[in-house]
């Protein structure tokens, strides 16, 4: 809607990417999950070491995704719904206990804010 243009990242065909998750949701998960986790090298996810630091950038950059939604009005429930769980659970350590390794949980917390899953 802004005609921001998908552009690679160095070692990473975004491009391509986005492409494969247009496909039903377990093919796009065998192309792309084996290949993102590769890239991980086994290293945590630097959204991951910031919220153990208390911080987090998810208001930069979902936090982006949400105001653009609001300016064109367009619905993002999974940015906006993101950016409050994230910002909520770096304000409150304690809370990250009750997702840490229960993806179900998290996909009632996001259900519950109306994010279709």
């Amino acid at each position: 809607a802004q005609g921001i243009r998908t552009v690679d990242l160095p070692g990473y065909p975004v491009r391509l990417a986005r492409l494969v998750m247009r496909l039903p949701s377990p093919v796009a998960q065998r192309l792309i999950g084996p290949r993102m986790a590769a890239a991980r090298s086994g290293r945590a996810p630097s959204a991951r070491r910031d919220m153990e630091r208390g911080r987090s950038e998810i208001g930069t950059l979902n936090g982006a995704v949400v105001k653009a939604g609001r300016r064109l009005n367009i619905p993002v429930p999974m940015n906006e719904a993101l950016l409050e769980l994230v910002e909520n659970l770096a304000a409150h350590p304690e809370k990250r206990v009750d997702l840490s390794s229960n993806p179900g949980r998290l996909l009632s917390l996001l259900q519950d804010r109306g994010v279709q899953i």
